[in-house]
């Protein structure tokens, strides 16, 4: 493996690891080291704004989707898809243009309030956005995941894998 392969695996991997155990400053060590090395490339922005955001400097994060802007750099949204009787649908978050999207969001906030009374407490430590926790409640549901699956739940008969 090229050198220059080895220094982007490792620092990446280090800003990774910062990002999971919040470590700000090692984590911005290993994103400017990794930036250097490797400018364009979106996905490496991604944890270094997520850091600042889980550290509440809101600005610092805005400040990172900026330069990415400024550079032409543009992170592809994720989606989620899944696959019935041989037609593939996809989904991504918050999406509305699926066919059956109130379906979908009616099925899946019904399923939230079952869960929350039986005592389930959403993690919204996740969600990465300066709103209240409601909304960080809401922002998970609309997941590009949990769309597929509930379309799938609800679309395959019970018993079924999914």
């Amino acid at each position: 493996m090229p050198a220059e392969l080895d220094k982007v695996f490792a620092w990446s991997s280090l800003l990774g690891a910062c990002q999971i155990h919040q470590n700000l400053e090692l984590g911005k060590v290993s994103a400017n080291n990794l930036l250097h090395l490797e400018p364009n490339v979106a996905i490496h922005y991604v944890p270094i704004s997520n850091i600042y955001s889980s550290a509440g400097l809101w600005n610092n994060a805005t400040e990172v989707r900026k330069n990415m802007k400024q550079m032409g750099v543009k992170k592809e949204p994720g989606c989620s898809s899944i696959e019935l009787r041989d037609e593939v649908h996809k989904f991504m978050a918050g999406d509305v243009a699926h066919s059956q999207t109130e379906q979908l969001y009616a099925f899946l906030e019904t399923l939230s309030d079952k869960m929350r009374k039986e005592g389930y407490v959403p993690d919204t430590s996740w969600v990465l956005h300066d709103v209240d926790e409601d909304e960080k409640g809401n922002l998970l549901c609309g997941h590009s995941e949990r769309l597929a699956i509930a379309f799938g739940t609800l679309k395959i008969a019970p018993g079924t894998t999914i």
